[in-house]
């Protein structure tokens, strides 16, 4: 039920040509996809929300240094139990082709699977981010019907 409703509310939200988000005006063109391809990266706080980087398919990931990010508990500090429970942990990531967010080169992944460098986009470069971060290791698993959602 959750699933469908969650869909439901996004789809509604794709139809409209145009809407005020977060971080301001949101527009998609006739297939679905968003006019602006960049995308803010936000840490919400207590009291507001504060742009700490953006991502776009020119620049790529990049994040502002004047801004720290403040994690849960109201620290600057990266908490050290997600440090102890992920470090040196290795992570299965279930993906699929999702443009600008997760793209994957099949002709790469035909050859090997596991070469990370057959993955790109806002999401993969996020996920490289908190790895550095966070010290754990990972690998992706193609979804074998290439959909997110489950039917």
């Amino acid at each position: 039920w959750y699933q469908r409703r969650v869909r439901e509310i996004l789809d509604k939200m794709l139809k409209q040509p145009m809407f005020e988000g977060l971080t301001g005006l949101i527009k998609f063109d006739k297939e679905g996809g968003p006019v602006k391809k960049t995308y803010d990266l936000v840490n919400f706080r207590t009291r507001d929300v504060v742009k700490v980087g953006y991502w776009s398919p020119t620049e790529r990931l990049v994040m502002k240094e004047n801004e720290t990010i403040i994690w849960n508990g109201q620290s600057e500090e990266v908490p050290t139990s997600a440090v102890k429970i992920l470090k040196g942990t290795k992570l299965r990531m279930g993906i699929t082709h999702e443009p600008p967010f997760i793209m994957i080169d099949d002709n790469c992944t035909a050859k090997d699977p596991t070469n990370l460098d057959c993955y790109s986009g806002l999401c993969i470069e996020l996920v490289e981010l908190l790895k550095s971060i966070l010290k754990f290791d990972y690998e992706f698993v193609l979804s074998e019907d290439r959909k997110f959602w489950v039917s």
